[in-house]
């Protein structure tokens, strides 16, 4: 068996591994943790597909709005809709460049800082619950693994 769409985990024991589809079982790990994440952030507000944007303003705090959407290869139309989001939720403001009147300044306020802290411990409960088999070397070497991938992956886009 090698049909990686199924969530029957009976199923998914099953599959041959020399014949995984690697793709399909990075999207249905994407989508899993996806659903997970929606379950526990349902009460603050906040939609997954917002959360990627709290964790870069957390990160590079008073950036513009393009350099955001540059960060997550996102179009600058969506980086907009989801701006408007967060910030009409109060976890960003936007303010304009004093330097350069047409661009917008984003800055993380303390609901968004205090609400990607929190999102981030989940992100990590999920990852030792679903890397549990792993030792702590394996675990870094998987990370390795997934880093150079991504990077050979980027590098293919060209």
């Amino acid at each position: 068996v090698d049909m990686i769409y199924t969530h029957v985990i009976d199923e998914l024991k099953k599959i041959d591994e020399s014949n995984l589809d690697i793709t399909a079982t990075f999207a249905m790990i994407k989508r899993s943790y996806i659903r997970y994440l929606d379950n526990k952030i349902n009460d603050m507000n906040i939609t997954s597909g917002e959360v990627p944007f709290l964790f870069v303003l957390n990160e590079h705090d008073k950036i513009t709005q393009k350099e955001l959407s540059d960060s997550l290869r996102t179009s600058e139309g969506l980086t907009t809709r989801v701006l408007k989001s967060i910030e009409e939720k109060g976890y960003v403001t936007r303010e304009v460049d004093e330097k350069n009147k047409r661009r917008k300044i984003i800055t993380i306020t303390p609901k968004g800082q205090e609400s990607a802290t929190k999102i981030k411990k989940y992100q990590k409960e999920w990852e030792n619950e679903v890397f549990e088999f792993l030792t702590d070397n394996e675990f870094k070497e998987f990370k390795s693994i997934l880093k150079n991938s991504l990077i050979k992956s980027i590098e293919m886009e060209k």
